[in-house]
């Protein structure tokens, strides 16, 4: 086998390289958009770049391709198991379950998903995977290189799935990933030609339009379908993942607090309102049941809508002495930086398995806010949807009927609620001593009981909220019961306030359409937790006037999640209409001033920079020289297609007088660049209107490898050489001038 016919392992330069990298990277940003903060984009990015460099390292050593290929993949297996292990909160699972869970989680949660270590890793494993074939196909004899753009693509389209469209609302990285990818074929594709082979000159402008549409329409239509409304959303066929935890009914912990009121259980930073802990609807006459089953948050929606007004309350919230997993937050938990936090949809309740003393996180929660025209004429859902929250299964009738009786001559649903909330609260004594417990019997004692029993007329808030909650079902109203805590003590010098055992207590809420979920404060001592409105009809066991306490005061801005703007935002478009310009515009601003640097840098190389600015118009106008042509017959050519005489001839004649003539011999006759930049005018004017449009900034002078000042010695003949006749040096000397 000769050495032309023998095949030769092809490689790729360190341009080609980063240019591969680059794409890839885009397309991983565009990915990480998926996520919560900049460390997923960190993360991705240095995937998608790690898996083409260690594919081209094992090349470099001269390993097979397949065992490069098989190490590169046993160490992003490795990675994302390590990823997984270290998000898993139940220990012990395998890394195949958790990668099977992790993926719909990923999918049906919050958007953006937060960077949680094994929400991360079904990403990161997409990544490596383009990223490794990437680089498998990286330096091959191809004439368009598109395994790094088709990856970048899918990266960018997978973005976009798991955000609805969110993740480039724009297409900003849509065309990064176009421009760079363009830029990188028309400056880096070096296809091979025969000697003196003239390509037609539209063949350039053809293979970079189709190359453009290659990549751009997938990116473009993907991101327009998935950006519709009515789009294809892959949470409609993905069932979010259930956990069941066993936790403890926090209710029973309401006793221990109230006989130690200065024990501090956290701190909290931010809106002044009351937290939950936890929300119970599920009672079955004898206690509370705490929920069971919990989803990452943002996974579902709750089983009945949220309030026509609600206030977005934002805390930072440290533990200090709490049950685990219960995690504090005021209303239903909207975002928690916490990846492993949980939550029951229906009911808001929150938990973290890996809750501990000094955990801090930072919860936003919306609380439903009706104003009072919205509280006056709410309605009742309709029971068949309200599921067991008007459960009364095994009720008394000495209950019933007084709960009949609190509600005698009330109309309106709120104010059936206020007639309840009058009737539990009567003159009953608030005592943290008594008797504590949920049931029936102790129902039946507290409200119907005579002075002097044990617990009758008396107890803690378990009780009052209770009593609410049972009355108010068999009244009709769907209810629940939060056990939770007013805001605490502040430090007005820190601004961070304090909860300790006196601030925790138990109170009722009422669901009505439109408003909400609605707090009452059957309670004696405590401020109305709920809309101030009259009740429309006298109440016999009238409240007495609540006592005002600032901590449990609304502080946040309430807005209604419906209302319309006065008119069109065009912020958005505007700017990101400026973004896609500038993102268009920065690589030809880049590669005009590439282009002036090289024209400079001839201008200065006398005639044979002029020679050099002739050559770049020559490829420009596809007229590439090959090191063998002779330059007098590109000279000719050139003349040619500008259509004006042979001044090319005379560069030529100029740039070989100064290549080969001594040191300081006089220059050529005539400006040789004022005669190259004319004739470069001249081709200008006859070529095609695009190749006119981009001559200026057109990167293809560039791929030479720098600035050309001096052309290639083959191009430019040498002047024949004068043979020298020594023959009078060495012949004899004469008689004469011996004689001398």
């Amino acid at each position: 086998m000769t050495a032309e016919s023998a095949p030769t392992r092809s490689t790729a330069g360190v341009p080609e390289v980063g240019w591969a990298v680059l794409v890839l990277v885009v397309g991983a940003v565009g990915l990480a958009q998926a996520y919560r903060g900049w460390l997923p984009a960190l993360v991705l990015g240095g995937t998608a770049a790690a898996g083409v460099l260690v594919v081209l390292a094992g090349r470099a050593l001269r390993t097979s391709t397949l065992v490069t290929t098989l190490a590169a993949l046993a160490l992003l297996v490795l990675g994302t198991t390590l990823l997984l292990r270290a998000g898993d909160t139940a220990a012990g699972e395998q890394p195949w379950r958790l990668l099977a869970d992790a993926v719909p989680r990923l999918v049906t949660g919050p958007r953006p998903a937060p960077a949680a270590p094994d929400l991360l890793a079904p990403s990161v494993l997409l990544t490596g995977l383009v990223s490794v074939l990437a680089g498998v196909r990286l330096g091959r004899p191809s004439r368009l290189r598109a395994s790094a753009p088709v990856g970048a693509a899918v990266l960018l389209v997978a973005g976009a799935a798991l955000t609805a469209g969110a993740a480039d609302p724009y297409g900003l990285l849509a065309v990064v990933l176009v421009v760079v990818t363009v830029l990188g074929w028309g400056l880096l594709d070096r296809p091979q030609r025969s000697p003196g082979a003239v390509p037609h000159r539209n063949r350039e402008l053809v293979v970079a339009s189709v190359a453009l549409a290659l990549v751009a329409v997938p990116v473009v239509v993907g991101g327009a379908v998935l950006a519709r409304d009515d789009a294809f959303d892959p949470r409609s066929v993905v069932e979010p993942p259930v956990t069941d935890v066993t936790v403890a009914n926090p209710m029973p912990m309401l006793d221990a607090w109230a006989r130690d009121p200065q024990r501090e259980l956290f701190t909290v930073e931010g809106a002044v309102f009351p937290l939950h802990l936890a929300v119970l609807t599920e009672y079955d006459g004898a206690a509370w049941a705490a929920p069971s089953a919990f989803r990452p948050l943002g996974e579902a929606e709750a089983l009945l809508p949220a309030g026509e007004r609600q206030a977005e309350v934002d805390a930072q919230v440290t533990v200090v002495n709490l049950p685990a997993p219960w995690l504090p937050v005021s209303g239903s938990p909207e975002t928690v930086d916490r990846a492993s936090a949980l939550v029951d949809v229906d009911s808001g309740s929150l938990i973290d398995p890996r809750v501990r003393s000094g955990t801090a996180y930072r919860a936003l929660g919306l609380v439903d806010a009706p104003d009072e025209a919205a509280a006056t004429a709410a309605g009742l859902p309709d029971p068949a949807t309200v599921g067991g929250l008007l459960a009364t299964r095994g009720l008394p009738d000495g209950l019933r009927q007084y709960a009949l009786s609190a509600v005698e001559g009330t109309a309106a649903p709120f104010a059936r609620a206020k007639a309840v909330e009058a009737a539990v609260r009567g003159n009953r004594t608030l005592d943290p001593t008594a008797p504590g417990g949920s049931s029936y019997r102790r129902m039946q004692t507290f409200l119907l009981g005579d002075e002097g029993t044990p617990g009758a007329q008396a107890g803690g808030s378990e009780q009052f909220a209770t009593a609410f909650a049972v009355l108010a079902r068999a009244a009709g109203l769907p209810t629940r019961v939060v056990v939770g805590f007013t805001p605490g003590t502040e430090d007005t010098r820190t601004g961070v306030r304090t909860v300790r055992g006196e601030d925790a207590l138990a109170w009722p809420e009422v669901y009505f359409t439109g408003a909400g979920w609605v707090p009452f404060s059957p309670t004696p001592d405590l401020a109305d937790l709920g809309p101030d409105v009259p009740d429309d009809t006298p109440i016999p066991s009238a409240a007495p006037t609540p006592v005002p306490e600032p901590s449990t005061a609304v502080t946040v801005d309430v807005t209604a999640p419906g209302a319309a703007a006065s008119g069109p935002d065009l912020t958005p478009l505007v700017l990101g209409g400026g973004a896609v310009l500038l993102v268009v515009a920065a690589p030809l601003l880049v590669l005009g001033a590439l282009r002036a640097r090289r024209r400079s840098a001839h201008r200065r190389a006398g005639a044979r920079g002029s020679w050099a600015e002739l050559l770049d118009v020559a490829d420009l106008a596809g007229l590439r020289a090959h090191p063998g042509q002779d330059a007098r017959e590109l000279a000719t050519a050139l003349d040619a297609r500008a259509g004006d005489g042979r001044r090319a001839a005379t560069v030529v004649a100029a740039a070989e007088a100064e290549a080969w003539s001594p040191e300081g011999s006089s220059p050529a006759a005539g400006d040789p660049w004022q005669t190259a930049r004319s004739i470069a005018r001249a081709v200008r004017r006859r070529t095609s209107a695009g190749r006119r449009a981009t001559w200026g900034v057109h990167p293809r002078p560039l791929r030479a490898g720098g600035t050309r000042k001096v052309p290639l010695p083959q191009r430019l003949r040498e002047p024949a050489a004068v043979p020298q006749d020594d023959h009078e040096r060495w012949a004899p000397e004469s008689r004469a001038d011996r004689e001398d």
